[in-house]
Parts: C-alpha cells; structure tokens; sequence
C-alpha cells in the first residue's frame, strides 16, 4: 500500500505540477517562485518517504498520511485558492 502511495504522489507531481506552474507562469503570477518553492519541498519529502521506503526504513503509514493531510490544508486549501482568484481575475477558466 505504501509503494502504492508513494508512486501516486510522484503521478501527482510529474503532472499537476507541471501543469499548474505552466498555468502561473503563462498568467504572470506573482508569487509562482514561492509556490514553485513548496512544490519544491513536496517532491524532496515524496523523494525522502521513497527512499526510506526502500531501504526498509520506512514502515508506518501514518507520518505520510500525517504529511499528505498537512499538504491538503496547507498548500491546496492556501495557496492553491490564492492563485485560484488570481487567475479568474486575469480571464483563465
């Protein structure tokens, strides 16, 4: 489950991250550095569980689950929203 977990957290990044920061840049928004820096973090903490994982020092699910929430609150329900109005301000649907 936890091999599982962490290859649907590396989907997401190769993806949404992508696209999304696509979308910023082609927008001129202003704080795209920032938001780059926390999707930065993210991929070094998917990077870090994967590693740990492997090396079979990772066992428990609860410190990703722990981290996925916190992301969840934190980046989507935060900064996601604020670039959210930022573009319907600038016409992007």
């Amino acid at each position: 489950i936890l091999a599982d977990l962490i290859n649907k957290m590396k989907e997401y990044i190769n993806y949404h991250f992508n696209t999304e920061e696509t979308l910023l840049r082609e927008y001129g928004y202003p704080d795209l550095e920032k938001h780059k820096l926390e999707h930065k973090m993210f991929v070094s903490k998917v990077e870090e569980f994967e590693n740990r994982f492997n090396s079979g020092k990772l066992v428990l699910s609860l410190e990703i689950t722990g981290f996925l929430k916190s992301w969840l609150k934190d980046h989507i329900q935060g900064a996601d929203k604020d670039y959210s109005k930022f573009l319907t301000t600038k016409g992007a649907k």
